[in-house]
C-alpha cells in the first residue's frame, strides 16, 4: 500500500482561497440583504472555482496513489471532472 500524503500544492491553497472568499460573501449576505443582487454570482463562482480545484487535486493525488503517471486534460467541466474521478479513480481503489 503506498503512503498518500496531502501536498499544499497550488490547487490546495488556490482552492482554499476561493472557498474563504465565497465564505466571506456569504457571511455579508447574511448581514444584510442589501448586497445579495449583486454578490449572490461572485459567491458561486468562488464556490464552483473551489470544486473543480478539490476536484483536480483528488484526481492527481489518485492517480498518484495508483501509480498511474496521468494527469488530467485541461478541464472545466465539473461533471467532466467527477467522471474522471469516479471513472477512473474511486473504480479503481481497494475498498
Amino acid at each position: 500500500m503506498h503512503g498518500l500524503k496531502t501536498p499544499a500544492d497550488k490547487f490546495f491553497l488556490y482552492s482554499e482561497g476561493y472557498k474563504k472568499a465565497a465564505e466571506t460573501l456569504y457571511k455579508l449576505c447574511e448581514e444584510s440583504s442589501y448586497h445579495n443582487n449583486s454578490i449572490v454570482y461572485p459567491l458561486i463562482f468562488n464556490y464552483r472555482q473551489y470544486c473543480e480545484l478539490r476536484l483536480k487535486e483528488l484526481i492527481i493525488m489518485g492517480y498518484k496513489y495508483l501509480d498511474q503517471p496521468k494527469d488530467f486534460k485541461d478541464e472545466h467541466h465539473l461533471s467532466n471532472l467527477w467522471n474522471v474521478y469516479r471513472n477512473e479513480i474511486l473504480k479503481n481503489v481497494e475498498n
